[in-house]
């Protein structure tokens, strides 16, 4: 059973994907809340602290995912594309998460609030490290090619993954989705790129 804070946060990503957080009102979130305005106060002390939960409630929501499915027994590129999966997943399950991701996407747009912000950084460098560990792995066991830098790798892979959850976002139907294909297509393009011929720099 959902507490009232976290049906409050729920009620509160529902309407920010509607209207954005800037011209939301707290009375439109009691109201979709199905609660008295004066209810929300005994949680969070005013809209901004409700931005700020809602937006540390999603970053939780996808890193206990991540840390429920993922194991140090599984190979570097299982744990890659279960990385994939598990974000996209997350999102198909609750597309009220799109309202926020835009803010997650681009820290700056918080970067006046210092605690959020710093919060928002350092999510967001550890996951990075734990990718670039991952990757590093992977090349200690010959999966991946050592001459390449595994934190340009990490970058370009999380790049990657922010893309499909905004092609995800913007699919008409998140039925038309197949989670499972652009997974593999991820994947395969990090893995093998997308040329089929070698190719070189001019002399």
């Amino acid at each position: 059973m959902v507490d009232k804070q976290e049906h409050i946060i729920r009620a509160a990503l529902k309407v920010f994907s509607q209207k954005g957080y800037g011209p939301v009102a707290l009375e439109e979130i009691a109201r979709e809340a199905n609660m008295a305005k004066g209810t929300i106060y005994l949680y969070f002390h005013d809209k901004d602290d409700l931005v700020n939960k809602a937006i540390l409630f999603v970053l939780d929501t996808l890193e206990n995912s991540l840390r429920k499915n993922i194991n140090n027994s599984m190979s570097p590129l299982d744990i890659l594309e279960k990385i994939v999966f598990n974000q996209l997943s997350i999102f198909l399950k609750n597309p009220d998460f799109f309202g926020l991701f835009f803010i997650l996407s681009h820290p700056d747009l918080v970067s006046n609030r210092e605690k959020l912000f710093n919060i928002l950084l350092e999510r967001k460098t550890s996951l990075l490290n734990f990718e670039m560990d991952v990757i590093e792995h992977a090349q200690e066991l010959g999966l991946v090619k050592r001459e390449l830098e595994a934190s340009e790798i990490a970058h370009l892979f999380d790049g990657m993954v922010s893309s499909a959850i905004h092609r995800l976002k913007f699919t008409g139907s998140t039925e038309d989705f197949d989670i499972n294909k652009t997974v593999n297509s991820l994947m395969k393009v990090l893995l093998e790129g997308i040329s089929t011929t070698e190719h070189r720099k001019p002399e």
